[in-house]
């Protein structure tokens, strides 16, 4: 069955995301930014479980939709969340985005010696990108994670894709690589 074709605000799709990750025993939500609550840090657990502060941020620092984080896979999604497609397809947005994925990827992989962040530093990073589908083609959601890829190709392999739709009058997500197309088995 074709998905339904809905439009999701970027909050909505966001948030099922996380409920389906919070579900998930793989992988933990480090950081979320909602529009109004506890923006300011980004948290991880110690050996021992104790969660504790990695980041905070400034109040007028750029900040990621969310950051999650697979300590099985050792793998760390910096994500960006916009309403639709065409939002994250802007010259803007995606120097804007580049920017921050690679700043804060430097910035964590730089804290080995963090006491809850310690062999985090050194697991893969990727940037994931999470809209509302619409009507957006493969060639064009390759094309664009290709125009994020070269500002970043020297931090990551590919652009995570996750998109969010209805069917059957449920919200969901299709979790997916944008260059090389391959499904990935994240919370959905």
């Amino acid at each position: 069955m074709k998905p339904k074709l809905v439009s999701i605000s970027e909050e909505i799709v966001r948030w099922s995301f996380e409920i389906s990750v919070n579900r998930s025993d793989d992988w933990f939500i480090a950081f979320t930014n909602p529009t109004a609550g506890p923006w300011k840090r980004i948290t991880a657990p110690d050996g021992e479980g104790k969660v504790g502060e990695i980041h905070r941020f400034e109040i007028d620092e750029t900040r990621p939709d969310l950051i999650l984080v697979n300590d099985k896979t050792k793998h760390v999604l910096i994500i960006e969340a916009k309403t639709t497609f065409k939002d994250l397809q802007k010259p803007a947005q995606i120097a804007k985005t580049s920017q921050l994925f690679e700043s804060l990827t430097n910035k964590l992989r730089n804290m080995s010696d963090n006491k809850f962040w310690g062999s985090r530093s050194k697991y893969e990073y990727s940037l994931a990108l999470l809209w509302s589908s619409g009507d957006e083609s493969k060639s064009q959601i390759s094309k664009t994670c290709q125009d994020y890829l070269k500002n970043i190709a020297t931090l990551t392999k590919d652009i995570i894709c996750i998109q969010g739709y209805v069917e059957n009058e449920l919200l969901k997500s299709k979790v997916y690589k944008g260059i090389s197309g391959e499904i990935l088995k994240l919370p959905n």
